[in-house]
């Protein structure tokens, strides 16, 4: 297994497929997608994407960091969850937005996904929201 920065249409098929299943494959595009300082990870096992995530800078006013990254899209096919793609797949993030001058990444987590970004150090601020269409998430953040 090892994780490398990919182009944004290798992860859409499996962005889709976790996030936004039963909705329009459209539903899976950020505006941000193409942009090209935008990075886009992907967690690899014999040639398969197992795992991804988007990421680009996006200032936050909620949490007052003028370097911030976004994260977006995070997916991990069901039958790799739990076993260390997505952690690793933070940390290589984690890494190269610090090497972009970056201290802050932030995202919109599911409720459901909550305790894997507090396991990996990430800090629930504001209280519980709805994304229409999505669901209930908290906004994260970790300080790197």
């Amino acid at each position: 297994m090892h994780v490398k920065i990919v182009d944004v249409d290798s992860i859409l098929e499996l962005r889709h497929k976790v996030l936004r299943h039963g909705k329009p494959f459209e539903s899976c595009f950020y505006k941000e997608d193409r942009i090209v300082s935008t990075i886009h990870l992907a967690a690899i096992v014999k040639d398969t994407i197992v795992s991804c995530a988007t990421f680009y800078s996006e200032i936050n006013n909620d949490i007052a960091h003028k370097n911030s990254f976004r994260l977006r899209g995070m997916a991990t096919e069901e039958k790799f969850r739990k076993k260390g793609f997505g952690k690793l797949l933070l940390k290589t993030a984690e890494k190269i937005i610090s090497e972009k001058g970056s201290n802050n990444l932030w995202c919109n987590a599911r409720i459901k996904a909550v305790p894997f970004y507090l396991s990996c150090g990430y800090k629930i601020f504001g209280q519980i929201f709805d994304i229409q269409d999505i669901g209930p998430h908290y906004m994260m953040y970790k300080n790197i």
